[in-house]
């Protein structure tokens, strides 16, 4: 599964996969630690499969996490990797938002 978190300014906290086996989910789960610092709060955008809702229900019981979107790209290339539709979504649905403030 492909995440990225992204702070209250759009930052990029954490872009990556995150794997089912459990040394990697561990990894993950630290890694959120040290990245979500603090009180820190941010945006979870992760890509759909199959398999997510462990991962979706998870970030919701973090008290830091203010949204959970779940997305799924309209189209594919033969060139793109879930790690870079993952960002682009990001990037799409953090300037749809900035937009829907400003007006």
């Amino acid at each position: 599964m492909t995440i990225s978190l992204r702070n209250q300014g759009g930052d990029v906290l954490l872009r990556r996969q995150v794997s089912t086996r459990w040394p990697k989910l561990r990894e993950f789960r630290e890694q959120l630690r040290q990245v979500a610092a603090g009180d820190e709060k941010y945006v979870a955008i992760v890509e759909v499969c199959g398999f997510h809702d462990w991962l979706v229900k998870s970030l919701q019981h973090d008290e830091r996490c203010q949204l959970v979107l779940v997305v799924q790209p309209l189209g594919r290339s033969a060139t793109q990797t879930d790690r870079r539709d993952a960002h682009d979504l990001t990037e799409l649905l953090w300037k749809t938002a900035m937009a829907a403030e400003v007006t």
